[in-house]
């Protein structure tokens, strides 16, 4: 006799089934969500502006400088002041430490900061170079001194502070990142590959690791027409820094090299709601169209590219 299905039990699995079904379509609409939200509100930020904004803030340095005692009323105002974005502050507090104590290295650190965020190169130089006299084995002096020589365009003098920088402190990951810099500045491409990747490796455990050691080797990876590492190194990139729009361009470039057009389109997408004028970003775009064949677009974006600067070459 065959065995009679209750039909309550029946409606359950049903049920059951119906609502797992619910929820994994629903994640995955999520899931597709996120990847592809675009929010034009975003203020495009640029690889550069990214790094000016680890030195001004002075996410850079590590343990070596004491921590301010709650007795060290103007060390804290005046980093609090640099974290404010207070220059002017920072400075007359600094000098006001020093008045009182003129070997007084943080003091020295944070003039050297306040001048930096001011745009007075030579001065910050200066602040930094006092503090190396006072306390020489301080990495994070030699670390920022190199910025204002990079800055400067004096590569070599640069690099000279990098390297004593990491001779004090081999887990200075901010160091090999801007030697890194140094070397793509100065087509050194094998030794910037090296020095990215050393960057990386240091903030490996890092929860929110810096973005730009992951764009720069992305980047060259790309020149090396290594696309799909590239791909990953950009990806990474966007995923820590999502306003930042030349990773964009360089990843959906990349795509088009794989012959991905779909997603290459979808980055040009967001490359241009963040960054409306960015004629490359049209260009690049009309070009992935065309291999699609939708020539019509395609033409519309070379002539939007044309009006911002960039002429149709085929």
């Amino acid at each position: 006799m065959e065995p009679v299905q209750q039909p309550h039990q029946s409606n359950s699995r049903r049920l059951l089934i119906l609502s797992v079904a619910a929820i994994l379509l629903l994640s995955t609409c999520f899931f597709f969500l996120l990847q592809h939200r675009q929010n034009p509100n975003r203020a495009p930020i640029t690889a550069a502006e990214l790094d000016n904004r680890l030195m001004e803030t002075g996410g850079e340095e590590f343990v070596q400088l004491p921590a301010p005692s709650p007795a060290d009323r103007k060390l804290i105002e005046a980093q609090e002041a640099l974290a404010a974005r207070q220059p002017d502050r920072a400075l007359q507090l600094a000098n006001e430490m020093l008045a009182v104590d003129a070997k007084n290295v943080t003091a020295h650190i944070i003039l050297g900061r306040s001048y930096f965020r001011t745009g007075e190169l030579d001065k910050a130089a200066k602040a930094f170079s006092k503090a190396i006299e006072i306390k020489p084995d301080l990495p994070e002096a030699y670390l920022y001194r190199g910025h204002l020589h990079k800055a400067n365009k004096r590569y070599d003098q640069a690099l000279a502070d990098y390297n004593q920088a990491l001779g004090l402190n081999p887990e200075l990951s901010a160091a090999y990142y801007h030697r890194g810099d140094v070397g793509l500045l100065t087509n050194e491409l094998d030794d910037a590959m090296a020095d990215f990747t050393l960057a990386i490796v240091k903030k490996s455990g890092v929860t929110n690791p810096p973005p730009t050691p992951y764009f720069k080797r992305g980047y060259l990876l790309y020149l090396q027409q290594d696309h799909k590492a590239a791909i990953k190194d950009l990806s990474r990139a966007i995923e820590l820094a999502p306003a930042m729009y030349e990773a964009y361009l360089y990843r959906a470039n990349a795509l088009c090299a794989l012959r991905r057009h779909d997603m290459a389109i979808r980055d040009y997408n967001t490359l241009i709601q963040l960054k409306p004028d960015f004629a490359l970003a049209y260009y690049g775009r009309a070009l992935a169209l065309r291999e699609k064949g939708d020539t019509e677009k395609a033409d519309t974006d070379f002539r939007k590219a044309e009006q911002l600067g960039i002429k149709r070459l085929q």
